[in-house]
């Protein structure tokens, strides 16, 4: 968000943290790495990765998937470090899935 005033330009980061919902892991002892587990809500997964990885970098790029189900899958890299033309080839399987279903 930004917000301008007299003096000048300010710039904040904001996001949504829900560390109230993040489930324990259960299914195999963790002795070393976090104790969260991702969640059913994607946008608690989201940030759950944004609290581990602290980059301004870090590009979260949303879509649906599915004809019935239009399930959201966000697409997570770094956007200081990705191949281009890794991402590329990516968003254009992205796009051809899209359209075969139409």
């Amino acid at each position: 968000m930004v917000i301008s005033s007299k003096s000048g330009l300010q710039l904040f980061y904001i996001k949504k943290v829900n560390t109230n919902i993040m489930n324990q892991t259960s299914v195999e002892t963790t002795i070393l790495g976090p104790q969260l587990s991702l969640s059913e809500d994607i946008q608690t997964n989201i940030n759950l990765v944004q609290q581990r990885y602290h980059q301004p970098s870090l590009t979260a790029e949303m879509f649906e998937t599915g004809e019935k189900s239009h399930q959201s899958v966000a697409f997570l890299y770094d956007s200081d470090t990705v191949s281009k033309d890794v991402l590329q080839s990516i968003n254009q399987s992205i796009n051809q899935g899209k359209n075969n279903r139409n």
